[in-house]
C-alpha cells in the first residue's frame, strides 16, 4: 500500500522548576496516514494497466484495486477494474468473482456483463456464458460489444454455423457495424468458405462508412487473399492495414508469413522484432521469429525464441520440434537435437513418427560426423608431422649453409692475413726512406734472376741515346764489333740487333 506519511516530533518543556536547563522529552514519531481516494486509486491503477504485458505493472494495479475494493466495498468500479486486472494476470477465477461482485452492485454497466461472459467462456463454461450473453442482449439489445462477444465465443469454440447465424441476426439490428462484418467474415474463413468471407469483407468496405479506413478489415481481406494464393494482393492489404495501424499484431504476423514464403527472413526479423517488443508474451510471434532467426544464421537467438515460445505456451510442442531441426541441421549439436526431439515425442507431439525419423537421421549423421572428425584429426596430425620433418630438414640445410659460410669466411680471413704478412716481409731496407715522389721502375719479364752491375752512363751524343735505343746489355759492349761499312747492315739499322742478356749462345 502506498502511503504518504508525516513525521511529527513533540517537545515538552517544563515551565517551572529548578534553575537548571530543562531536559526535553521526545516522543515517538507520529505517523499520519493520508489515504488515497477511490478516484485516485482507480486512475493510478488504470495507468498501470495501459501495459498489461508487464506483470510488474499488473501486480501493482491489482494491489491498488484490492485496496480500493476493501475500503470501498460498494464501489462497483473497483470490483470491475479488479476483475480486468486479474484477467490480464491470468487469474480467471479471481476475475470472475470480482466481475460478478461488480455486476451485483450495478447491473447497468454493459461492459461488466460483456467481460464476465468472456471470462466464463475462457474458463470453459460455454453454457453459462451463452446464457449470460443472451440475458444481457435482452437487457441491452443495441449493444454491439455483447453481440460480437457472443459471436466470438461460438467461433472460438468451434461452433461456426451458430456464429454465422448470430452475426446475421446482429446485422439486422445494426447493419452499419464494422465489428459484426469482421466477425461474420472470420467465421466464414474458419469454415473454409473463402469466397463468402471475401464477399463479406468487400461488402463492408463498400457499404459501411469508414470501413475503408479500418485496419482490421484490410488485414482480414488480406488474409483471405493469402489463403487463396494471391500473395501480391495479400501483401498490399497487409501493408495498408499497417499504415492504418502500425501496431496491428495480426497484420504483422500474416505479413511475416508472406515474407517467410519468399525466404525473406531479414524482412521477418525486422517486422517481428518490433512486434515482440510491443507484445513480448505472444508465443506465435516468438515461434515465427525463431524460424526467421534461423534463416538469417542467428542460431543462438533462434534457440532463445523457440524456448520463449514454449514457456509462453507449454501446450504447443512445435518449438521443441523446431529446436531439434535447429540443433541437428544447423548448429550440428547432435546431442541437443536428440534431446529436443525426444522431449517432443515424450510430451505427445502430433508428429511423433516424423520426429522418430529425424532422430534416426541425426544419429546417423552424428556417427558420420564422428568419423569425419577422427579423419580430420588424423589428417592434421600427418600434416603436422610432415611440417615438422620439413622444418627439421630446412633447419639442417640452414645450419649446413651457415657452417659453409663460416668456413669460407675463415679461409678468406686467413688468406688476407697471409697476404698482408707476405707484403710486410718482402719490403727492401731503406724503402721507407726513399723519396716519396720516385716511382719504382717496372721489372722486365724474366729479370727476377738477373743481377745488373752498375753501368756507365751512355754518351749524350750517342745516336742510340738520341734514338731512344736500349743500352747494350752488361758485358757485351766490347764484344760487339762496329760495322764500319756504309752504315747499313743486315739488321737494317745503325747498330746491329741487340742480343738477349748473356751474349750470343
Amino acid at each position: 500500500m502506498m502511503e504518504r506519511t508525516v513525521l511529527l516530533t513533540v517537545l515538552l518543556a517544563v515551565a517551572c522548576g529548578p534553575k537548571k536547563a530543562p531536559e526535553p522529552v521526545v516522543t515517538e514519531p507520529v505517523v499520519i496516514e493520508v489515504k488515497k481516494t477511490l478516484e485516485e486509486l482507480v486512475v493510478e491503477s488504470g495507468s498501470l494497466l495501459e501495459d498489461p504485458s508487464s506483470r510488474e505493472s499488473t501486480d501493482a494495479a491489482i494491489a491498488l484495486l484490492e485496496e480500493a475494493a476493501e475500503r470501498f466495498p460498494d464501489a462497483a468500479i473497483a470490483h470491475h477494474n479488479l476483475g480486468i486486472a486479474k484477467w490480464y494476470a491470468g487469474d480467471l477465477g479471481g476475475a470472475q468473482r470480482s466481475l460478478e461482485r461488480a455486476r451485483g452492485l450495478d447491473e447497468s454497466v454493459v461492459e461488466t456483463w460483456t467481460q464476465l461472459g468472456r471470462t466464463m467462456a475462457a474458463r470453459g463454461d460455454m453454457a453459462g456464458a451463452s446464457q449470460l450473453f443472451e440475458e444481457a442482449i435482452e437487457k441491452f439489445p443495441e449493444s454491439i460489444a455483447l453481440r460480437v462477444a457472443l459471436i466470438e465465443m461460438y467461433r472460438q469454440g468451434g461452433d461456426l454455423s451458430r456464429a454465422v447465424d448470430e452475426a446475421k441476426s446482429a446485422l439486422k439490428v445494426r447493419a452499419d457495424s464494422i465489428e459484426l462484418y469482421n466477425s461474420m467474415g472470420l467465421s466464414y474463413m474458419d469454415m473454409g468458405s473463402l469466397g463468402l468471407a471475401r464477399f463479406v469483407f468487400q461488402k463492408a468496405m463498400s457499404a459501411v462508412s469508414g470501413a475503408e479506413e479500418n485496419a482490421y478489415l484490410a488485414c482480414n481481406l488480406g488474409r483471405v487473399y493469402q489463403l487463396e494464393g494471391k500473395t501480391a494482393l495479400a501483401r498490399a492489404f497487409y501493408d495498408k492495414a499497417l499504415v492504418l495501424d502500425p501496431t496491428l499484431l495480426p497484420a504483422q504476423v500474416y505479413l511475416s508469413e508472406v515474407y517467410m514464403a519468399d525466404r525473406n527472413y531479414e524482412g521477418v526479423v525486422e517486422l517481428l522484432e518490433r512486434t515482440a517488443l510491443a507484445d513480448p508474451n505472444n508465443a506465435e510471434v516468438q515461434l515465427i521469429l525463431g524460424v526467421a532467426y534461423r534463416g538469417v544464421g542467428r542460431h543462438e537467438d533462434s534457440a532463445v525464441a523457440y524456448r520463449r515460445a514454449s514457456e509462453l505456451k507449454p501446450t504447443d510442442l512445435s518449438p521443441w520440434f523446431n529446436l531439434g531441426i535447429l540443433y541437428g541441421d544447423h548448429v550440428k549439436d547432435y546431442d541437443a537435437s536428440l534431446e529436443a526431439f525426444q522431449r517432443y515425442i515424450q510430451e505427445g507431439g502430433a508428429e511423433a513418427d516424423r520426429a522418430q525419423q529425424y532422430i534416426k537421421e541425426v544419429e546417423r549423421e552424428r556417427t558420420r560426423a564422428e568419423k569425419r572428425r577422427k579423419a580430420e584429426e588424423d589428417r592434421k596430425k600427418r600434416e603436422a608431422e610432415r611440417a615438422e620433418r620439413q622444418r627439421l630438414l630446412e633447419e639442417a640445410e640452414r645450419q649446413k649453409a651457415e657452417e659453409a659460410e663460416r668456413q669460407r669466411a675463415e679461409e678468406e680471413a686467413a688468406l688476407q692475413q697471409a697476404a698482408e704478412a707476405g707484403t710486410s716481409d718482402s719490403a727492401p731496407d731503406g724503402a721507407d726512406e726513399a723519396g716519396s715522389d720516385a716511382e719504382a721502375a717496372p721489372v722486365p719479364t724474366g729479370a727476377d734472376e738477373v743481377s745488373s752491375p752498375t753501368a756507365e752512363p751512355a754518351a749524350t751524343d750517342s745516336p742510340a741515346a738520341e734514338a731512344g735505343s736500349p743500352e747494350d746489355p752488361p758485358g757485351t759492349e766490347a764484344d760487339e764489333p762496329v760495322n764500319e761499312g756504309d752504315g747499313e747492315d743486315a739488321g737494317g739499322g745503325l747498330w746491329g740487333p741487340v742480343d738477349p742478356p748473356g751474349g750470343h749462345p
